[in-house]
């Protein structure tokens, strides 16, 4: 898509030419308290991220993207693997991971894991091992019944010919064995060496089988947990000591809060569930059909475009802890969003550089919205999909999915304020109450040790003019601390905006009169900011 980029920087620079310095001056001025003696919650949600490509050495900013994974160090990183061939046949592609490409009664019967094992050891080098999570995508399409397509995307899904799910767990449990066990007796009782014991501990079962794109088709609830005990059992078998989950619920059904397919698979697995998985993207309605998909264009045309995007978190938040009670009911089982993203599809007309502000101011405010939002409701994860689209890939063009910009190796404003939030906002925290309403949210969260409080605003200001879509308008935020003092040389401003990349600064700080603690901070248009404080 060349001249996407350019074609923003103008449409951005005209936007802010466009404004007289009495509008930039003279911003609107939002007032709110935080309360911080009336207690919500706990808090214990952090962000995560994950990886589908390949990324091959010879990428040429391969060794910049596994420098900043590794800065970023993130817990509960989702390897997301086993595209099936006829998926990677149909676009094109070579780097799904295809280890098992023939059945075992096929002359050309082998197993191949060379390039599977390039991307999972430079993950592990690179993330925190001890939560690593390994997402089995799929099976090979051999052992699928072609006769039974999946309704939404027949070329490359469909239900597996053998319904015991035998066939398919002893796949999965060689998966296991090779990075866990050392290696595997494949279907001819040859042992398949591999030296591997890398101790994956946790595996995710499958992935958004519901809906089936280049997936295994399970329709219900009820069958996915038949799938799923099969698949635990055998797994158990070869490594008791895995943690495994599912059933990786694709977006799709978060529009009517439809909790049917998990509730079923809850209420007739019989393995245990350690974690729950869903999906949440917020351009859901681009995937449901061509009436679907002409229907998103009509609305992109006609209002700001990044409206639909918020009204979608603003949705989202019930079927967050309708998920979240529902999983309560069977044990307390932590909910994890194990793949989200303000777009998912690249299908319909995209008049911007869609990395430009996906992952850019306007991707800051997305992602500090959903992330107050996950963490009222209880989520315990949220995984940003993926962490870097090589753009060396015939399908790969997708920067707006990339925390790495794949045309300058260097980090979107996403990856610095996720880098952010993870390293302020503290496991057992306890969240705290403010009055802010409209424009600006807020997300305040003491220390276990009520020593030291640290706050989220984001900055959701829609801009009804043409010129300003993705920029939005800018808020002066006057932010109100009662229930402590707070030490003035301690406070802490970061702002992520198109103006600010986190360099930390001196906050505007100016005690009340009234008590208590005032600070003054200027947003612009899709900012977050974060300010850490420490109370007496």
């Amino acid at each position: 898509m060349p001249g996407l980029a350019s074609e923003f920087s103008r449409r951005f620079a005209i936007a802010n030419a466009s404004c007289t310095k009495n509008e930039r001056t003279f911003a609107m001025t939002v007032e709110g308290t935080v309360f911080l003696n009336r207690e919500i919650n706990r808090f214990h949600t952090a962000i995560s991220t994950g990886q589908y490509s390949t990324i091959d050495p010879a990428d040429p900013f391969y060794d910049q993207v596994y420098h900043y994974l590794r800065e970023l160090k993130p817990a509960f990183f989702r390897s997301h693997n086993h595209y099936n061939d006829d998926y990677a046949d149909s676009t094109g592609l070579d780097d799904f991971q295809i280890v098992e490409p023939y059945p075992p009664e096929h002359d050309a019967y082998q197993w191949n894991f060379g390039q599977l094992d390039q991307k999972i050891l430079a993950e592990l080098e690179n993330c925190d091992r001890d939560t690593y999570v390994y997402n089995i995508r799929t099976c090979p399409v051999w052992m699928l019944d072609k006769t039974k397509p999946a309704p939404l995307f027949p070329h490359s899904s469909g239900e597996v010919r053998d319904k015991t799910y035998r066939q398919l767990a002893d796949f999965c449990t060689r998966i296991v064995g090779w990075y866990n066990r050392g290696g595997f007796i494949d279907e001819k009782g040859v042992f398949q060496q591999s030296g591997h014991f890398l101790n994956i501990k946790y595996w995710e079962i499958l992935n958004e089988q519901d809906e089936a794109e280049s997936a295994i088709y399970i329709k219900t609830g009820r069958e996915y947990a038949q799938a799923y005990d099969a698949i635990v059992r055998a797994i158990k078998k070869a490594d008791p000591g895995v943690l495994c989950g599912g059933p990786s619920q694709s977006c799709v059904p978060t529009e009517k809060h439809d909790l049917t397919y998990i509730r079923e698979f809850l209420e007739y697995a019989e393995e245990k569930v350690d974690f729950l998985t869903i999906h949440y993207y917020s351009d859901q309605s681009g995937l449901l059909s061509p009436a679907g998909m002409k229907r998103l264009n009509q609305d992109l045309k006609d209002k700001p475009y990044e409206r639909q995007y918020l009204e979608s978190i603003d949705d989202i938040g019930q079927y967050f802890r309708e998920c979240v009670k529902l999983a309560e009911q069977f044990g307390a089982i932590p909910v994890f969003v194990s793949e989200t993203n303000v777009c998912l599809d690249d299908r319909f007309d995209q008049p911007l550089a869609w990395g430009e502000f996906s992952q850019g101011n306007f991707g800051a405010a997305w992602l500090g919205y959903l992330f107050k939002i996950a963490s009222l409701s209880g989520i315990g994860r949220l995984q940003q999909y993926q962490f870097y689209s090589p753009l060396n890939r015939s399908r790969h063009l997708k920067n707006y999915l990339s925390l790495i910009n794949n045309r300058t190796g260097e980090p979107h404003l996403t990856y610095r304020l996720i880098k952010a939030l993870n390293g302020l906002f503290p496991e057992g925290g306890v969240m705290v109450e403010n009055d802010f309403a409209g424009d600006i949210e807020i997300l305040a969260v003491k220390y276990p040790d009520r020593k030291r409080v640290v706050l989220l605003a984001v900055n959701k200001a829609i801009s009804e003019r043409t010129a300003d879509r993705f920029i939005g308008e800018e808020r002066q935020v006057d932010i109100r601390i009662d229930g402590c003092e707070i030490i003035e040389d301690s406070a802490k401003l970061l702002i992520f905006d198109r103006l600010n990349s986190g360099v930390e600064q001196a906050p505007d700080f100016n005690r009340s009169s009234a008590g208590g603690n005032r600070f003054r901070l200027t947003l612009q248009g899709y900012g977050a900011a974060l300010l850490d404080l420490e109370m007496v």
